[in-house]
């Protein structure tokens, strides 16, 4: 996998060949951050606020089937505010109609 080059804000993680005491790491990558994400993640920061993260990763195999850890890094969105609404998890709020007031159960 040498001279492979990951695109900004994506990784490859793998296992650390080079690890010979507990405290070397034992798995290892490197990333760069794209202009975008790094400004995003600098305004933040300088309005005050911490700066989460969020961190997705894929097992995958390499062609003599080792496995590494594909990484995305992106800025946290924050979640939008629970509504009192009972929408379920899906969106869908539950809706009565009169032939379900007939209903005996």
């Amino acid at each position: 996998m040498s001279g492979y080059v990951a695109k900004p804000d994506n990784t490859n993680v793998f296992k650390n060949g080079y690890k010979t005491e507990d405290k070397h790491p034992d798995y290892k990558g490197k990333m760069a951050l794209s202009v975008e994400l790094l400004r995003s993640l600098v305004e933040e920061a300088k309005a005050g606020n911490d700066v989460e993260i969020d961190i997705a990763m894929w097992v995958k195999k390499q062609e003599d089937g080792t496995p590494f850890f594909g990484t995305r890094v992106s800025k946290s969105m924050p979640k939008p505010p629970a509504t009192e609404s009972s929408s379920d998890d899906w969106g869908i709020t539950p809706t009565t109609t009169a032939a379900d007031d007939e209903v005996p159960f």
